[in-house]
Formats: structure tokens, C-alpha cells, sequence
């Protein structure tokens, strides 16, 4: 088994489950994927209608940055979290980071 990654990046695996990344997906026997959560897009819902121009960035269940709401709605995406992409990444590796300095330094 692998270490699992901390960086979530949704994949749908080849058995329908959404795995937090490639690693947990690999882990549980699942040899393709498509990047994104599965049920993450609705072609159905996919637009071609105007959107407002407002720099509200959220990263969508593809892994993708979209400037708002409004452009992730337009591509059919079915769910997202407010906030850039890679912005999210920096944030979990502070936190991280920040953990594992408190935590090594109390063993010192």
C-alpha cells in the first residue's frame, strides 16, 4: 500500500467511487480513472450563456479554476469550493506544515 496524499484532486475511478486523489484510488485496486468526482459534470447543464464578470474564483469537482460561480455552472459542474485551486493547495500545506512543526517540536 502507498502512503496517501494530503492533496485532495477528486478522480472518478473505473468502479463509479470518487476517490480524494490517484493514490487512495490506486490503494483500492482501481487501475483508470477520469480526473474530476464522478457525477461531477451534467452535460445537460452544460451553457453558452453570458456570465458576469466578477473575480470570485472557485475550484470545481474537475480540479479546474473557474473565475466564479457562474462559469462552473455554465460548464455543467455539479460542485465546488470557493477559492482558487492553487491558493487551496498553499493553504493545506501551511496548515500542514504548521502541524508538523508542533508536533516534531514537542517530541524535541
Amino acid at each position: 500500500d502507498e502512503d496517501f496524499l494530503a492533496i485532495y484532486a477528486p478522480i472518478c475511478g473505473q468502479d463509479g467511487a470518487t476517490y480524494g486523489n490517484d493514490c487512495y484510488a490506486r490503494n483500492a485496486g482501481v487501475k483508470q480513472w477520469s480526473r474530476g468526482g464522478c457525477n461531477c459534470i451534467d452535460e445537460s447543464k452544460i451553457y453558452d450563456e453570458p456570465c458576469y464578470e466578477i473575480a470570485a474564483p472557485v475550484c470545481g469537482c474537475d480540479g479546474i479554476t473557474y473565475d466564479n460561480d457562474c462559469y462552473a455552472i455554465n460548464a455543467g459542474i455539479t460542485y465546488w469550493i470557493e477559492g482558487d485551486l492553487i491558493q487551496l493547495i498553499f493553504k493545506l500545506y501551511m496548515t500542514w506544515s504548521k502541524f508538523n512543526r508542533l508536533f516534531f517540536s514537542q517530541l524535541l
